[in-house]
């Protein structure tokens, strides 16, 4: 008789036990899958560890009160999960502070929790010769281009949005070693490799590698660099412009001017404070703008209209001199409400002026939204085909959208960051107000900012930028076609202000039906978590304070590198209801 430790598949909270012990009768080996019993529920489980009876007998006998069960059955006999699948599993659960359990329902395909698909026996010589390469790309619409390097290569396609039969398949395929290139978004990177040498990151700077809608919020881009480390594997990474944690290690041992790839491209920057009247209402398009896209509809061609809608009507900036305000703890721009200006991170307010503390001048609210803005369009060129790409258009709707631009079906098309996903190409593109972007109480907007903008040029033959800070760092890196200022410069104030890549960020949120236990609860958490050794930023309301009913609260942490025993230490004290986000990509 074998004493067994396994994980169960589904997911227990972090305050319960997660490696539960059986009895087993038949031969087993570590990662093979049994049935076991807990409570009332048949569940699917990882073996961990085996002993002989004999060894834990002493254990046994101090725990008299403990009945030790048998498992239900096999469900396979031998090592299924690699070992390295139960490393990755135990490193996720310490890194990203999640249930132990629930990083193996992570890592592992559905079918294999289910128990309703054929199992391999694994092959312990894999059949392929060469060693097994992952490529990662962001979104599913760069998988087809990918494709073409690996016509004549043993290749499986593998991300969330397949079949549970189909992931299945790929999986079973991966793990029998019958697949040489591994290609996928960022659940590929949880794929049972046998003999992985080189991983390779399509779009490094992207942050869909960041799991937003579930737990655990995993960022894969830093997944696999444990699991090169894992495989001796090399990373490469693909990038039209460096992730800024990366680019500030390049800094220190090089001072050449580094460059975009926007040497063939017609940048032009719009200063909107020549274009604002008297009024304090927001003014959409530019005169010069207006004349840009006549000239290129006289030629026939295409134009894009970029526009980031979530940033719409929640902050001011001075129409003359540009100036926005800012919070002065946490580097981010104050939100809009109504009589008071408030940091959604520290909650520092100031009382709403009237006029720009810069140069007096009037103030005025930005609202607007990609509806108003097709809106206007159609007013202004009322026989031009017209149309809008955003999150509100259904599914069946944008894949038509999509070619009938491609197929030059349409002359104007208005959209948010969707637009980069498919890598359209214009005679023009403009972006309508980059204020919006880089205002953003978000410590990475320039950042992001940066990003988005060299992308957006680089699919437009000519790019026009509106705003009304025309002198904004970033926006001047991509006029003079470098990035080197625009790193020095970001570099500079997150190491001011304690933000990463200087700092590590941990977002704790809070959501409730009730606004004042929400409250109260996160006041609670927020004393108790106080502490010299770290910074504790809030509590405060969410960027959007409540959504489908529920309040939210965050508390934002930003803890020395190299602290692992110490955020493990204060990650104790937070509650299983709180939600843990280590490394988010943004504090909205």
């Amino acid at each position: 008789m074998k004493i067994i430790n396994v994980i169960p598949i589904i997911n227990i909270p972090l305050s319960q036990p997660q490696v539960l012990t059986y009895f087993v009768l038949e031969r087993v080996s570590l990662g093979s899958l049994v049935l076991v019993p807990i409570h009332r529920r048949q569940v699917t489980a990882v073996i961990i560890k085996i002993q002989d009876i004999s060894q834990v007998k002493q254990f046994l006998r101090k725990k008299a009160n403990y009945t030790l069960k048998p498992i239900s059955r096999i469900i396979n006999a031998k090592s299924l999960i690699p070992k390295s699948q139960i490393k990755l599993a135990y490193w996720i659960k310490k890194y990203y502070a999640c249930s132990l359990t629930l990083a193996f329902k992570t890592i592992l395909p559905e079918s294999l929790r289910t128990r309703k698909a054929k199992l391999p026996t694994p092959n312990y010589q894999p059949l392929i010769t060469n060693y097994q390469s992952l490529h990662l790309v962001p979104d599913l619409g760069q998988i087809k281009k990918v494709l073409a390097k690996y016509i004549n290569k043993q290749y499986i396609i593998y991300h969330g949005s397949l079949s549970r039969k189909q992931q299945f398949q790929a999986w079973k395929k991966i793990r029998l070693g019958q697949a040489e290139i591994i290609i996928g978004t960022r659940l590929a990177c949880f794929a049972p490799f046998v003999k992985l040498k080189k991983i390779i990151i399509n779009q490094e700077e992207s942050d869909n590698y960041k799991s937003w809608d579930q737990k655990p919020y995993y960022d894969a881009r830093r997944v696999v660099k444990f699991i090169a480390h894992l495989h001796n594997a090399k990373i490469v990474r693909n990038s039209i412009v460096p992730k800024l944690k990366v680019q500030s290690e390049k800094l220190k041992t090089t001072t050449k001017s580094l460059k975009l790839l926007l040497k063939n491209k017609r940048v032009r920057i719009i200063d909107m404070r020549n274009e604002q009247t008297a009024s304090d209402k927001f003014i959409i398009f530019s005169e010069k703008l207006i004349r840009e896209i006549k000239k290129v509809l006289q030629k026939n061609g295409q134009i894009i209209l970029f526009h980031n809608r979530r940033a719409m009507g929640r902050f001011i900036i001075c129409k003359k001199c540009g100036f926005s305000f800012k919070c002065p703890n946490c580097a981010v721009s104050l939100l809009d409400y109504k009589t008071i200006l408030q940091c959604s991170h520290c909650m520092y307010k100031i009382n709403k002026p009237n006029a720009c503390q810069n140069c007096t001048e009037q103030l005025i609210s930005f609202g607007v939204g990609t509806q108003k803005i097709e809106k206007e369009i159609n007013k202004i060129f009322s026989r031009i085909d017209v149309m809008r790409l955003d999150s509100d258009i259904p599914e069946k709707n944008r894949k038509k959208i999509i070619n009938d631009f491609k197929n030059k079906k349409i002359k104007i098309l208005i959209g948010t960051q969707m637009l980069l996903q498919n890598n359209f190409l214009s005679n023009l593109t403009a972006i309508i107000n980059a204020d919006s972007n880089l205002n953003l109480p978000d410590y990475r907007a320039s950042e992001k900012s940066f990003y988005m903008f060299t992308n957006l040029a680089l699919q437009a033959k000519k790019l026009i930028i509106q705003t009304y800070n025309p002198k904004h760092f970033a926006l001047n890196a991509i006029l003079k076609n470098t990035y080197k200022d625009f790193y020095e410069q970001e570099l500079f104030v997150r190491k001011k202000f304690f933000y990463p890549p200087f700092s590590k960020l941990i977002k704790l949120s809070f959501k409730h039906f009730n606004k004042y236990y929400a409250k109260n609860s996160a006041h609670a958490l927020a004393i108790k978590l106080k502490n010299p050794k770290y910074k504790v930023l809030g509590p405060c309301p969410g960027f959007i304070p409540r959504i489908r009913n529920q309040y939210i609260y965050q508390i934002i942490i930003k803890l020395p590198l190299k602290s692992e025993k110490l955020k493990k230490t204060l990650l104790n004290l937070v509650p299983d209801s709180w939600i843990i986000d280590v490394d988010p990509i943004n504090l909205l």
